[in-house]
């Protein structure tokens, strides 16, 4: 940005003179009529005249312009381009993940429900064992519950990420939005010749702002949806124990 206001500043020196000006109306006429230039490439008449006579100053000028705004156009392009690239990268893992939560969860509950049929097995079977048979419930119902917990975990999990997909998605759609009024009128305008250059000045300086008004609003709004409240989960410790770990001490 900072580098094409410092291209379009550099044209705005001081006033031409009378005969710069009588030859660029004159050399402007031409054009008009396609003489010199024809859908805004020079003919070939043109190419002789800039050849010998060199380039009028509001041709350079011009040039310079559409020079500068096309770059902006195209690194802007280039930017947006990268962040979408990154946003589907997230995508691609936060897509792995979710499989991976998925297929843990197909396995606790698998998992619960042989757990369930042992306990009914082994409750029909009371009358054959001895009295340890109390101990043996409470490991199954022990086992059972941390079954329970791990089910209830990779739920909890399961749905922060999917949060987590919404803030991309949203992300990549204001980068959408922003890349759609990249080709507006909002910049596109500034290359109109019914436009003076102060205007096409302020117009970059408003569309510099607009960027990073809209860079910083996502910004906080990740860092809310990331840091904003201390989640709680449950973590499997050595032995079978469980244990709630605090995001916020992390």
């Amino acid at each position: 940005m900072d580098w094409a206001k410092r291209e379009l500043q550099s044209i705005q020196g001081p006033k031409i003179g009378m005969i710069d000006t009588v030859i660029g109306n004159v050399h402007g006429g031409l054009s008009k009529v396609g003489l010199l230039e024809r859908n805004g490439s020079p003919t070939a008449v043109g190419r002789v005249v800039n050849d010998v006579l060199g380039h009028t100053t509001q041709q350079r000028s011009k040039a310079t312009m559409q020079r500068t705004f096309d770059y902006l156009l195209s690194t802007l392009e280039e930017n947006i381009a990268n962040e979408l690239a990154r946003a589907d990268v997230l995508f691609q893992l936060f897509e792995s993940v979710d499989r991976q939560f998925h297929n843990l969860h197909r396995s606790v509950a698998k998992e619960e429900d042989s757990l369930a049929n042992k306990k009914d097995e082994f409750l029909a079977s009371m009358w054959r064992q001895t009295i340890n048979n109390k101990m043996r419930i409470k490991k199954y119902e022990k086992n059972l519950k941390l079954l329970k917990d791990v089910r209830a975990s990779t739920l909890i999990n399961k749905s922060e990420l999917k949060a987590h997909i919404q803030v991309i998605q949203s992300v990549k759609d204001q980068l959408d939005k922003a890349r759609k009024n990249l080709v507006s009128p909002l910049i596109r305008r500034a290359q109109s010749n019914s436009f003076g250059l102060e205007q096409q000045l302020n117009d970059l300086t408003g569309t510099y702002g607009f960027l990073k008004n809209l860079r910083d609003g996502q910004k906080k709004k990740v860092l809310r949806e990331l840091w904003g409240e201390p989640k709680r989960r449950i973590g499997i410790t050595a032995g079978g124990r469980e244990e709630e770990i605090d995001d916020s001490e992390q």
